[in-house]
Order: C-alpha cells, then sequence, then structure tokens
C-alpha cells in the first residue's frame, strides 16, 4: 500500500510541474524568438572573459594544422576582439567552431566557393530565426569546452552497474518491508536513501565532465532532428550526414529520455524533479557506464555531428554579421602579383574612414604619429583573414593572391629569456624568411623595421631585409618613420603615406591613403598639444634644428 501512495503521489506532483513547464517553455520560446528577431537588426558585440576565450579556443588549439595563423600575427591583429565582433553562435559548440574557423584559414579557393554556397542559400530569416532557436537549445558549458568534454569522453572507462541495481532493488524491498512493518521498513529505506545519495555524489564527482558532455551530445541529436527538415538543397551532403547520425545514435539513445537530455528549454520545477530522481536512482550513471564501454562504435559519426552542428552555427553567425554590415564584399583570387582593395575598413573603428589601395608590388608606408599607419596595415592584415576563413572582407571589393599572412606589428621582448626587443623582432622575421622557403605565397605586413636598435645601423638592416623579402616574391606591407629607407627602396617599393594638417595650434587627421612618401612629423607638435610644459616644448624645436643643421 505504501509504495502505491508514494508513486500516486509522484505521478501526480510530476504531471502538475510538467504541464506548469510546457506553458513555462512556450512562453521561454516566444521571448527567445522575438530576441533572435531583434538580433538580426542591432549591432552587437560579445564579451568573452579570457576564461571563456580559453575554453572557446581549445578547438583550435587542439586541431591546429599547417594553416593556422601563427600566435604572433593573431596577437598583432587583435584577432580575440574580432572574433568576439563577428561572433553571433548560439551555442558553446558553435563559438569553438567559429574560432577555429578564423584561426585556420582556408587557402583553397574551391572551398571558399562551396562555402559561399551554402551562405547564400540561408536567406529566409524565419527559418534562419527556427534554426537558431533550436542550437540555443544545445546551450552553453561553463567549466570546460565541449571538444574538450569529448576529447575525455574518448579516454573514459566505465565501471560495472551491478552496484547501482542493487542499490535500486534494495529501495522497493524498502516498500514492501514497510507493509509488513512500517517503522522498522521506513528506517531502512531512509538508510538506503541517504547510501544512494551519498554514492551518487561521489560517483558524480568523478564523472561530472563525461556525465556532462553526455548530455550534451544527447541535445546535439536533439538538434540534429529538428534541424534536418529545414536545411535547403545546398545543404544535402551535411544533410544526409545528419540523417545518417541519427539512425546510428538511436542504440546509444536508448533509455536515456529526459532524464539525459534536457535542455535549456527546461524549467527549474522539472530540474529539481529529475535531480531528485538522478539521486535516488542513478540513471545517469547507469547510462553513462553502459555507453562508454560501446562509444568507441559512435565516435566517427559523434565527430561528424560536432563538425556538422558547428559548421551550422558558424555559418548563421556569418550570415547575421553580413545582415547587420552596410558595406561588405566576397573576396576574389588576384592571379597578377599584388593586391586590391577598395573602400576597406577595419571592424574594431568605430567610425572608419574606408581606403583604396592598387599595389602592383610591395608598399612602404610613411606619415606621422597618429596619422593611421598602424590601424591601416591591421586592417589588409584582417581582412585578408576573414577572405579566407569566412569568405567576408569589410570593403566594397578586395581581390588577392592565395597566400599566407604573417606580420611583424610589434613583438614582445622576455626577461625570463634575457630576450631583447631587437632580439625578438629578428627571430619573428627570420621565422617569416623560413616559410617563404617552402615556396608559398606570403603577404607580411611590418610597422617600424627593426624598431629595437639605433637609427644608422636600423635603416641599412631594415634595406636589406625588404629588399630580400621583395626577391623571395613576397607581399611586404610595411611602415616606417626613415625617409632614408624609402629613397633607398623607391625602385621596389611603392610609396604611400598618411598626413594630417596642423591649424591654431589643432592637428587634424584625414586617416586618408595617398601616394607618395611623407614630407613632414609631428612628434614634437604633439609634445604641445597634449600640455607638455612649453619650455620643453621650445628647446625641443631648437635641438631639432641643431641636429639637422650637422
Amino acid at each position: 500500500m505504501a509504495i502505491v501512495v508514494f508513486l500516486s503521489f509522484f505521478v501526480v506532483l510530476a504531471i502538475g510541474l510538467l504541464l506548469r513547464e510546457e506553458r513555462k517553455t512556450r512562453i521561454r520560446e516566444k521571448q527567445i524568438e522575438k530576441e533572435l528577431r531583434k538580433q538580426w537588426e542591432e549591432r552587437r558585440e560579445k564579451n568573452f572573459s579570457p576564461y571563456e576565450m580559453e575554453q572557446i579556443s581549445y578547438l583550435a588549439k587542439t586541431r591546429a594544422d599547417e594553416n593556422r595563423v601563427d600566435e604572433l600575427t593573431w596577437e598583432n591583429l587583435e584577432m580575440d576582439k574580432v572574433y568576439q565582433k563577428l561572433c553571433y553562435c548560439q551555442s558553446s559548440l558553435g563559438e569553438e567552431y567559429f574560432y577555429f574557423l578564423l584561426r585556420n584559414p582556408m587557402r583553397d579557393w574551391k572551398k571558399l566557393e562551396e562555402l559561399e554556397e551554402k551562405l547564400q542559400c540561408l536567406s529566409d530569416i524565419d527559418t534562419l530565426v527556427f534554426l537558431q532557436k533550436e542550437l540555443i537549445k544545445l546551450g552553453k558549458i561553463k567549466k570546460h569546452s565541449m571538444r574538450e568534454y569529448l576529447d575525455l569522453f574518448w579516454k573514459a572507462e566505465g565501471k560495472g552497474n551491478l552496484f547501482h541495481y542493487l542499490g535500486i532493488i534494495f529501495l522497493f524491498l524498502s516498500f514492501f518491508w514497510m507493509n509488513i512493518s512500517l517503522f522498522t521498513g521506513f528506517l531502512f529505506f531512509m538508510a538506503v536513501l541517504l547510501f544512494q545519495i551519498i554514492t551518487y555524489f561521489k560517483a558524480k564527482a568523478e564523472l561530472e565532465p563525461y556525465l556532462v558532455s553526455l548530455r550534451y551530445l544527447f541535445r546535439m541529436g536533439e538538434t540534429a532532428k529538428k534541424v534536418i527538415p529545414l536545411l535547403p538543397k545546398e545543404w544535402q551532403k551535411e544533410k544526409e550526414v545528419l540523417e545518417k547520425i541519427t539512425k546510428t545514435m538511436k542504440e546509444m539513445e536508448k533509455g536515456s529520455g529526459l532524464l539525459l537530455s534536457f535542455g535549456k528549454m527546461s524549467g527549474q520545477g522539472m530540474e529539481v524533479i529529475f535531480d531528485y530522481v538522478r539521486m535516488i536512482f542513478h540513471p545517469d550513471i547507469i547510462k553513462y557506464n553502459r555507453i562508454v564501454k560501446t562509444a568507441e562504435k559512435y565516435k566517427r559519426e559523434i565527430e561528424d555531428l560536432y563538425a556538422v552542428l558547428g559548421e551550422l552555427d558558424s555559418c548563421l553567425s556569418i550570415v547575421q554579421y553580413r545582415h547587420i554590415l552596410k558595406v561588405w564584399t566576397v573576396p576574389k583570387e588576384e592571379v597578377k602579383e599584388g593586391l586590391n582593395i577598395k573602400g576597406g575598413y577595419h571592424p574594431l573603428v568605430q567610425e572608419p574612414v574606408t581606403n583604396d589601395l592598387e599595389l602592383k608590388k610591395c608598399l612602404l608606408l610613411t606619415g606621422s604619429n597618429a596619422s593611421g599607419k598602424s590601424t591601416f596595415l591591421k586592417m589588409m592584415g584582417v581582412n585578408l583573414l576573414l577572405g579566407q576563413s569566412v569568405n567576408t572582407c569589410l570593403a566594397e571589393a578586395f581581390s588577392y593572391p592565395t597566400c599566407r599572412l604573417f606580420t611583424c606589428l610589434w613583438v614582445k621582448d622576455s626577461l625570463e629569456r634575457k630576450e631583447s626587443y631587437y632580439m625578438a623582432e629578428i627571430k619573428a622575421i627570420k621565422g617569416i624568411f623560413d616559410v617563404s622557403c617552402r615556396k608559398e605565397k606570403v603577404i607580411c605586413l611590418i610597422d617600424e623595421v627593426l624598431r629595437g636598435t639605433n637609427t644608422m645601423e636600423r635603416i641599412a638592416a631594415s634595406a636589406e631585409i625588404l629588399l630580400e623579402m621583395r626577391k623571395k616574391g613576397m607581399i611586404v606591407l610595411a611602415a616606417t618613420h626613415d625617409r632614408e629607407l624609402t629613397e633607398i627602396l623607391e625602385k621596389e617599393y611603392e610609396n604611400y603615406h598618411f598626413g594630417e594638417v596642423i591649424e591654431n595650434q589643432d592637428i587634424h587627421f584625414s586617416f586618408k591613403l595617398l601616394p607618395g612618401r611623407a614630407d613632414s612629423s609631428n612628434a614634437i607638435f604633439l609634445l604641445s598639444h597634449i600640455g607638455y610644459d612649453s619650455s620643453i616644448v621650445h628647446r625641443a624645436k631648437e635641438r631639432l634644428e641643431k641636429i639637422k643643421g650637422r
């Protein structure tokens, strides 16, 4: 009788909570859909913490290949910030995969064409919002990246379930005992219940990363089933992969149900019930031990599922970013030497000034401080990486040859290695030379070549380095303050500059790229402009005239 009363109470409570949570879920889904539609019309930027960025970058760091953007180039171009500007992914899986795309650009124009076909067919807002809503249900993982959880899962070893089954058997025996002796039966029930809870938390503490990955895997399977009917014909290959995966994973999903596949839409009430069910009956531990023994045969399907859903979330992010841009373009292959950009701008600049460049060989860029040299170099580098990874450039037009990008805009010196800035810089440039020996086309961005040493040696060494880069077929865009360098290299390097206008003790920058070398400087004026004592500025001007007169 006791067991009937207990089960009846539990069933009534569960039905009530289910009805309540179903209503709350419908309301929540409507709110999410409204928010998603709003995001398609408003520019926004994600702000990930350093810890979150570490998780997101795990896939890119552990699956690096020869196409990977090197660490210096990534840092020089502030690509972590660019990623946060571009990322509209709805799931942890998508965020990881999108970061991977940016970090591992495709230098294959055919692959980029295939990507563009997939992007072009994602145009119906209603469909896109529905897809994003399903991806939101995958949820976000807090402690580790999904890729790291999967890597842990493949290394896991399952244990037997006899211990857990005995606990369940003793629980039901306690109900029968209560029918014989309520008091002793209840004591036995409480003892077994306490034992089940203690052993559950002990096992869960050991298996938590694996259980998280297991639950996320089931949610991935559910998401795949929902998105299959909505994928267009251009996604037929991915659609077939998902259909195959959902069929082969049925065996793996048997018996999981809501106990393991609850998602972000689940409400608190049902979560409480499921938590108690798990604590008492250990269904997630039992299911895990069953699955982990046969997980290897599902590995390929799960990896494919991860890749397809990650790519889908990433493509939706690209389409959404394009949607809020006023100007963007698909890059084109430049069959001749050089590169050409029209109306190019930087994604991190709030009110950017666009610039054009038709470069037939290499470029030497001059200009005064704060005039825009470094920003221009970064703009070119960022757009090149975006073109090679997401087939989207922030410009009216951009064409470049198949190439690999390297930068040396700034480097870190190291006290631990007793390495000066100059030493770190020449090592970085030497690394670029080593790559160029592989017969790969290289585009190289350098800001203030060899800034870490004295003027005369800098000019002499810089001239020879830049000439050698040109001989090796590199496309070099270099900024310098040394006018002598522009004269030495004028036959091999095209000269461009950024200028400024000084009026009424105020300075104005146009940030427009102009042909020729710069004929002005503003270092001493800027001392006055930001409030240095006039006597310091006056003496600096006098000293400059004496130096010029030598």
